[in-house]
């Protein structure tokens, strides 16, 4: 029996469905619709939403992208155990994504060594965003050799949080251009949290954070925070 998922903000129901009051009771009650809501993902398809186990037989989604797209700002996104293969996981929402564990949660990048761009998680959203113990790995490379783990940044005073992480690298010691997390732009506003994560298996250029603007010079692989606005900051 997998680990059953209890979120604290929504329960977990099944994907097709979101919790609301009823449109009489709320009116009674005068309380707004809630559009928060947790949709489920699991490698083979299914859940239990009656026990919000991992195991059963109500129909979730099974890609990470798939919810995305049926989520709403504000929704939690849980994953079962299991990998979830996908080449690019580009988040655009205020969404929580939440794992079952990164020794038995994984995101694999599929590896490929021409993927159109880089970044296995892509973080763009203009509000806050949360992902939490996952493990993501087997990055895709551009033609020009571009990898990144995790690629965060946003025009916006947003903060994204991203914790309880194992990221690891393409593997080839001699990758030059191969980053564990990166963020990039000369107009980011976001607050940058990274914590309690792991980044390992990068490349030879990558040992080090580039961070050729701004006085905030402390490493991301260690517990800490930034403010935007500055460019090209390249971790592990």
């Amino acid at each position: 029996m997998r680990p059953v998922l209890r979120p604290h903000s929504a329960p977990a129901l099944p994907a097709a469905r979101r919790w609301a009051p009823s449109l009489a009771l709320a009116a009674v009650l005068f309380l707004p619709l809630s559009a928060s809501a947790a949709l489920v993902i699991d490698d083979d398809g299914t859940y239990d939403a009656a026990t919000e186990g991992c195991d059963g037989s109500d129909p979730a989604f099974t890609t990470i992208n798939a919810a995305h797209d049926a989520a709403v700002d504000g929704d939690t996104i849980l994953a079962c155990p299991g990998t979830y293969t996908e080449i690019q996981v580009h988040i655009t929402k205020a969404i929580t994504l939440q794992d079952s564990g990164a020794e038995s949660t994984i995101i694999d990048g599929g590896g490929l060594t021409n993927a159109p761009s880089p970044g296995t998680l892509v973080i763009s959203a203009d509000g806050d965003v949360k992902v939490d113990g996952f493990t993501i790995q087997n990055p895709s490379r551009t033609p020009g050799g571009l990898a990144f783990g995790i690629q965060a940044e946003s025009d916006h005073p947003v903060t994204f949080t991203i914790t309880n992480n194992v990221i690891r690298g393409t593997g080839d010691p001699t990758a030059k251009q191969d980053y564990g997390f990166y963020s990039d732009g000369p107009n980011a506003l976001e607050m940058l949290i990274f914590q309690h994560s792991t980044i390992t298996e990068t490349g030879i250029e990558s040992h080090a954070p580039r961070e050729p603007h701004g006085p905030d010079r402390r490493e991301l692989e260690q517990d800490r925070s930034r403010r935007g606005g500055q460019r090209g900051v390249g971790v592990l």
